[in-house]
């Protein structure tokens, strides 16, 4: 027997606790960036089933990247929240690059 998917509060904000539960954040944590951020009125039980349940449904993904220092440089991209930009909340996205040098 196939589960029925109920709409939840949560729905227009999956993006965002995508984004925090990829950076390892707690069910706490998320509930407090939502309330901080969005103006979030729900209780803590909500986020925390919700995020249970999304997380429940991830794997875990790793890449081990073996080089010597200063042979590559790595980047990343994510998703960091949002900002009042003239008056309207906007998403905030960010790029960090990485390097390693060798020193001898």
């Amino acid at each position: 027997m196939e589960k029925k998917l109920h709409p939840s509060m949560l729905d227009e904000h999956h993006e965002f606790i995508e984004a925090s539960i990829s950076k390892e954040l707690s069910a706490m944590r998320i509930f407090q960036d939502l309330q901080r951020d969005t103006g979030f009125e729900g209780a803590y039980t909500t986020v925390r089933d919700y995020v249970r349940k999304l997380k429940d449904n991830q794997r875990a993904v790793y890449m081990v990247i073996e080089t010597l220092p200063g042979e590559e440089s790595q980047v990343d991209f994510g998703y960091i929240g949002t900002l009042n930009v003239g008056g309207k909340r906007k998403k905030a996205w960010i790029f960090v690059q990485l390097y390693f040098t060798l020193l001898s």
